[in-house]
């Protein structure tokens, strides 16, 4: 199979800081935006949301979500579809080949997106050439460890697994949490064995179960089962809005450079600007309002509503983050067939 060049569109130089006050601004501004606003675009037919991920995820949740929406704006009926296997890229491949019309969608992150172009040595479709509709939020990891462990903070962790080997989980090989695991243990000179799991909720039992030492786990996950395992830190450089009591791993003098995960709709490629545009704004008019915050924020969210130039920029500077820390980490795979 002929290599493809996977460097995103929009370049890497926007600043992530300028990004996040830009995106603070619109979403302060926009409740005074009328709600009226017409369409530029209407489908022909019923729509297509492509979940890469089996029911009940968070992909999966988000897109029931906003299927009513979408619905209700375009007069066409938004119908799911699972279309889960090989870490979320049976589906994205599927939109990938999709009709440019926009009737067919997908809801990506960053797995899909930004991290698993750089793991794959062999992935059947270009990241960069997808077109990006619309943000829908933000993500962070948290780690936390079994009931019983003895260090209570990311200083403690770090000075005991120089001590003795640790094992730590994720939700799988070259997931996002794997990655967090890996530039922890080669950052701060960590001795951490990986141990993945086939998803989020069999880690978190194993390692309540006291099967492994740590874990780098949702956020979502980590406040449901805060009282049960130990909040060693939120996988960022700052506390996460969803749960601010928790101090961040660049608080206590331990950052790792990554930042959150995120949601959002992705279309094949050549998609017409006006649908993409029609999509955008249907979707953070919603996330915008504050019901639709607070769903995300029930889910561990936090709403993430760029316009779509500032969106394809965003997914630019996460590209090449995440591609940085995979080579550097020296994770990849090859793609079964």
């Amino acid at each position: 199979m002929k290599e493809r060049d996977n460097t995103p569109v929009g370049g890497s130089k926007v600043s992530r800081r300028r990004f996040i006050v830009t995106t603070s601004i619109c979403a302060a501004i926009a409740p005074a935006v009328p709600r009226a606003q017409s369409a530029d675009w209407k489908p022909t037919g019923p729509m297509r949301l492509v979940v890469p991920y089996p029911p009940g995820g968070g992909n999966d949740i988000i897109a029931r979500i906003i299927s009513t929406r979408l619905s209700e704006r375009l007069g066409q009926s938004a119908v799911i579809e699972n279309k889960p296997g090989a870490a979320g890229m049976i589906g994205s491949e599927q939109v990938y080949r999709a009709a440019p019309d926009g009737h067919t969608l997908l809801v990506a992150n960053g797995d899909t997106h930004s991290i698993n172009p750089h793991v794959y040595a062999n992935i059947r479709y270009n990241a960069s050439e997808f077109g990006p509709a619309a943000g829908i939020a933000l993500s962070d990891f948290v780690v936390v460890g079994r009931p019983d462990l003895s260090a209570t903070t990311m200083k403690e962790l770090v000075d005991l697994s120089r001590r003795t080997e640790l094992t730590c989980g994720s939700h799988g090989i070259g997931s996002g949490a794997h990655v967090i695991g890996e530039t922890m243990k080669r950052r701060h000179k960590m001795q951490l064995l990986h141990v993945p799991y086939p998803g989020s909720a069999p880690a978190i039992a194993a390692l309540m179960g006291g099967q492994i030492d740590i874990l780098v786990t949702p956020i979502s996950l980590a406040i449901a089962n805060r009282t049960r395992v130990k909040i060693l830190g939120v996988a960022a450089d700052r506390r996460s809005q969803v749960a601010p009591d928790m101090i961040s791993l660049g608080e206590q003098g331990f950052p790792l450079g990554l930042g959150p995960v995120w949601i959002g709709l992705m279309a094949p490629p050549k998609t017409a600007p006006a649908v993409l545009a029609t999509v955008n704004r249907i979707v953070n008019e919603m996330f915008q309002e504050p019901a639709g915050r607070e769903r995300l924020s029930s889910l561990g969210l936090q709403s993430f509503s760029p316009s779509v130039a500032e969106f394809s920029a965003y997914l630019a500077d996460d590209y090449k983050r995440w591609g940085d820390a995979v080579r550097q980490a020296n994770i990849r795979m090859d793609l079964k067939s």
